[in-house]
């Protein structure tokens, strides 16, 4: 019998060994099929029938709640010259049955402190709104600390008629004029960053910090120094050929408050 495949192996001594491992190649290879040409319209479609029969049972029986409770927080008002700031919170409930014993906690991070970090309102009824004031300043005790947010939070907690937990968070922004105040330029370049935008000409800085600007002369067009409550200065200069801005300071922590507040109004 004729066998095909066989192995002959030379090896380094000499010797020759033929090897046959057990299986005969396959004399009829597989043959590659053409491929068939997909019909992305209609898969298209099918994608879209399956996506509205997965929503369609998601959201089936799905009903609002009964009973709604609205948080908001106003913090438009700017510092006053004493450098604090009043902000506005208001809960507004709509719902079958009353709440009882609302807890409301305010938060903040040093130096920020608010004049009441908690509040408890016995009894809110259907179509009831309760409104909260609160004073921000800089906490006496953390004045050396470096502002580094001035985000502040706002956390309902209460439980329902049904015993069950409800929590409603709102957060907002403590207007900055708490933590520091404009004062002459300075010009300290240890330590800068410069933000490019797609503006043909920069935004006047007395426009863009317009809260400043009203309570302080050192404003300027292209110019402004801003001294924190721990006593670090921080500049922005603003270009007079493009949308362009350099922050700069003695201090590298100095850099990031002003810089992400600058950012968010060009915002």
């Amino acid at each position: 019998n004729k066998t095909e495949g066989m192995i002959a192996v030379l090896g380094d001594d000499s010797s020759v060994s033929v090897n046959y491992l057990g299986t005969d190649p396959a004399n009829n290879p597989v043959q590659v099929l053409e491929s068939k040409e997909l019909d992305y319209d209609a898969m298209d479609e099918e994608h879209k029938h399956l996506r509205l029969q997965i929503q369609k049972a998601v959201n089936q029986g799905r009903t609002e709640p009964r009973d709604q409770l609205h948080l908001s927080v106003d913090a438009s008002q700017p510092a006053g010259p004493d450098r604090s700031a009043m902000v506005h919170v208001r809960l507004s409930y709509r719902g079958g049955d009353d709440l009882e014993g609302l807890a409301v906690t305010i938060g903040c991070q040093d130096p920020l402190k608010a004049n009441q970090h908690t509040h408890v309102i016995p009894y809110l009824a259907q179509g009831q709104t309760h409104d909260i004031t609160v004073r921000f300043t800089v906490n006496p005790e953390a004045e050396r600390f470096m502002p580094v947010s001035l985000l502040g939070d706002v956390v309902v907690c209460y439980t329902t008629p049904n015993d069950e937990p409800v929590t409603a968070k709102q957060s907002f922004l403590i207007p900055i004029g708490v933590v520091g105040a404009p004062i002459e330029p300075v010009k300290n370049t240890a330590f800068g960053i410069n933000i490019a935008t797609n503006r043909d000409a920069a935004v006047p800085l007395n426009q863009l910090f317009e809260d400043l600007a009203q309570r302080s002369p050192h404003v300027g067009t292209n110019v402004l120094s801003f001294q924190y409550s721990n006593g670090c200065d921080v500049t922005i200069l603003a270009s007079t050929k493009g949308g362009r801005y350099k922050v700069q300071s003695a201090t590298f922590e100095a850099l990031w408050l002003l810089s992400s507040e600058l950012v968010r109004r060009l915002r």
